[in-house]
């Protein structure tokens, strides 16, 4: 996504924060798909529940008053996200490791 479309999504100026979780909602999609089956459906599929609930707390938060609720909650899923995409990695270079033996 270019800078242009960053700033403007939908005819509106975009929150740095929005579009940087955007950006990482991509992200996180494609690294998903190409977990193995194993971590896919379980470890995977929490991944990207928590990415989309930050999306669509930070995207309610933009138009609410009643901001600090919200964020207190995005914030609650970044640091489960967090800790799941750590574990993520260690599973896989586990898995690598077998592999290679």
């Amino acid at each position: 996504m270019n800078e242009k479309e960053k700033k403007r999504i939908n005819g509106t100026e975009e929150l740095t924060t929005v579009t940087k979780t955007y950006d990482l909602v991509r992200e996180l999609t494609a690294r998903v798909a190409k977990f193995p089956r194993d971590f896919r459906f379980l470890l995977g599929d929490r991944i990207l529940v928590n990415v989309y609930q930050l999306l669509d707390l930070l995207i309610e938060a933009k138009y609410t008053k009643q901001k600090a609720g919200l964020l207190h909650r995005s914030n609650l899923c970044l640091e489960q996200m967090r800790f799941q995409v750590r574990l993520s990695t260690v599973f896989q270079r586990q898995n690598t490791r077998r592999e290679m033996n």
